[in-house]
């Protein structure tokens, strides 16, 4: 279940793009600045072939003819299609107005054809492919082996846990601990073994994460005490 949740929210990261071409328009330059209407980066190119794109989790359809209208309304820029008439991504606004469908080089600008065809810009022409699958593949099998080595862990802690409470005398330590906070002196007479041996056990289980010491200014005397996962350990035990 972990992991199909896992890969449900890393697939929703998936970053979309959208793009429009233009075959003939004045005033663009090259820039990129974040997007006025979602979560997205907009970027702008006037050579060798023009286009606006939109990249990001909060890119659309519907944000690209906003970004395309906001050039029009405050940069002035006469982009000569119907922005309403955008049909989705990939699109090129020709000259007769129109929006034509991209496929491979045949809807680009005239100018980055002639660089297309003579082969100097080919990889700069073509319309933007869709995002890949494999980062997404990458990252899924990323998020899989942290959850392997997390269950891992998970799997040892308890295991360590279960021999340390194998041991009666520490078992004995922690349910004095369970009760109230106690220091060595107490517990060694409490359980019949000496100090050393009271001491040695104590600190097994802080070593373990099962118990901490509280150091009280102006007390000579150390505290021991059960700690969160030390209390869900003899709760576990108990069950």
């Amino acid at each position: 279940m972990r992991l199909l949740l896992a890969l449900f929210l890393l697939a929703s990261f998936s970053f979309a793009e959208y793009v429009a071409y233009f075959e003939e328009v004045a005033g663009l330059q090259n820039e990129s600045y974040p997007g006025h209407y979602g979560n997205y980066t907009v970027t702008v190119a006037s050579y060798p072939v023009a286009y606006l794109s939109l990249f990001g989790p909060g890119a659309s359809l519907e944000n690209l003819r906003n970004e395309i209208r906001w050039l029009e309304q405050e940069r002035g820029i006469a982009i000569g299609c119907d922005v309403y008439k955008l049909g989705g991504s990939g699109y090129l606004c020709s000259k007769s107005g129109e929006w034509i469908i991209c496929e491979g080089g045949n809807c680009l600008a005239s100018k980055a054809r002639a660089f297309w065809q003579e082969g100097a810009i080919e990889a700069a022409v073509q319309p933007k492919e869709e995002p890949k699958e494999a980062p997404i593949a990458i990252a899924a099998i990323l998020a899989l082996l942290a959850i392997i080595a997390f269950l891992t862990i998970q799997k040892i802690q308890h295991y360590q846990e279960k021999k340390l409470l194998e041991s009666p005398i520490k078992a004995q330590i922690l349910s004095q601990l369970f009760a109230a906070e106690r220091i060595p002196t107490y517990l060694s007479a409490k359980l019949g073994k000496s100090k050393s041996t009271i001491l040695e056990h104590l600190e097994s289980l802080v070593g373990a994460g099962l118990v901490e010491k509280v150091e009280r200014p102006g007390k000579k005397f150390v505290f021991y005490r059960l700690t969160q996962k030390g209390r869900q350990a003899v709760l576990r035990k108990a069950s």
